[in-house]
């Protein structure tokens, strides 16, 4: 039985960030007009209530062994206002085979084996992101067509209260490959996610503007937010969707298809009115399951520095003859060593 697909949280009330730009406004967005302009899609209720309870307190009882990292900016060292570690859903040879890939995430993260509730959830997780993509088939990569996607890894992020956050950011290109599928599933206290829409004015960046969410690279701060009770947007007076604020209660997943890590980027902002919930409290734990794309995260060059660069996505380059649909923007290299960064960057020429 698939899940029912929805967009909306338990209230109508709306509340407008203090930060909207000038002129911009808040308002309900529907299923339709999301569908049609966020390459997104939310999903309530995704695992058995029973299975998904079990696994919030197997984490919650996890969390305080999880790695904090730390960020840097103008030389001073900063906390990361999150704990993290990643799981591994590979088995066996498997494993041992793909564990130098994991380096992009697990640089200054615990690695570990997922758990058998864990496990479950991925099947689950694996069986829905393949249904509901078999309608966005021309917009996939092509490793991801045909019922192909399946979750290699979990990487988890505890919020303790609503005062620990993560900036705007586009998820690591580099294990994942261009334009890559990735399902993130919410468990515990209720708190916002907001997508953002990229600005394609943008040129390319090296450490100093890093878009990685991985702990231990740079970030921006996230912003205080009361907790929307319903999917609304940023809009300008012209209608464009420039911004779709989420209200993710336990057990709700989000599926971000591409070009989503391309054009847009997420965050969930510090929140003083959250739904607590009566397992974790004012606690949340989101899992975002990636499957990993070896070949991507072996054709990464060393920079400068010694380390592999990443990855990134630059919307104002045309994409290299032979992209297929969802990658219509160009790829660069760049450092990512944020205690000093080497300067090295260099275009992504394959297709």
């Amino acid at each position: 039985m698939t899940p029912k697909v929805s967009i909306g949280g338990s209230s109508p009330e709306l509340r407008s960030p203090s930060y909207s730009g000038k002129g911009s406004k808040k308002v309900p967005v529907s299923y339709e007009e999301l569908q049609r302009e966020v390459p997104s899609e939310m999903v309530q209720n995704v695992l058995p209530k029973k299975l998904a309870d079990r696994l919030l307190r197997h984490l919650i009882a996890d969390a305080p062994t999880w790695h904090r990292g730390q960020w840097i900016m103008f030389g001073k060292t900063h906390a990361a206002p999150r704990t993290s570690c990643y799981y591994s859903l590979a088995d066996g040879q498997e494993d041992a085979e793909e564990s130098d890939d994991y380096k992009d995430v697990s640089q200054l993260v615990d690695r570990r084996d997922a758990p058998a509730d864990l496990r479950e959830a991925a099947r689950i997780i694996d069986d829905v992101v393949r249904r509901l993509g078999a309608s966005r088939e021309p917009d996939l990569a092509p490793r991801d067509r045909g019922g192909g996607w399946s979750a290699s890894y979990a990487l988890a992020n505890h919020y303790a209260d609503g005062q620990e956050t993560v900036g705007a950011h586009a998820d690591r290109l580099t294990p994942l490959g261009k334009c890559p599928t990735i399902a993130s599933l919410s468990l515990g206290a209720t708190r916002m996610f907001r997508l953002k829409r990229a600005d394609p004015t943008e040129a390319p960046k090296d450490a100093g503007g890093s878009n990685s969410d991985a702990p231990g690279t740079r970030e921006a701060e996230g912003r205080e937010e009361d907790t929307a009770q319903s999917p609304t947007r940023t809009a300008p007076a012209a209608g464009a969707i420039n911004s779709v604020d989420f209200c993710l209660e336990h057990n709700t997943l989000v599926i971000m298809w591409p070009p989503t890590q391309e054009e847009w980027r997420h965050e969930v902002p510090r929140s003083k009115n959250m739904g607590r919930h009566p397992i974790s409290g004012a606690a949340r734990v989101n899992l975002t399951f990636r499957r990993l794309d070896r070949a991507s995260a072996a054709r990464a060059p060393l920079c400068r520095c010694g380390n592999q660069a990443v990855l990134k996505a630059s919307l104002n380059r045309r994409p290299p003859a032979g992209s297929h649909a969802a990658c219509q923007q160009g790829y660069y290299f760049a450092c990512d060593n944020t205690k000093g960064s080497c300067g090295f960057w260099r275009w992504d020429d394959e297709a």
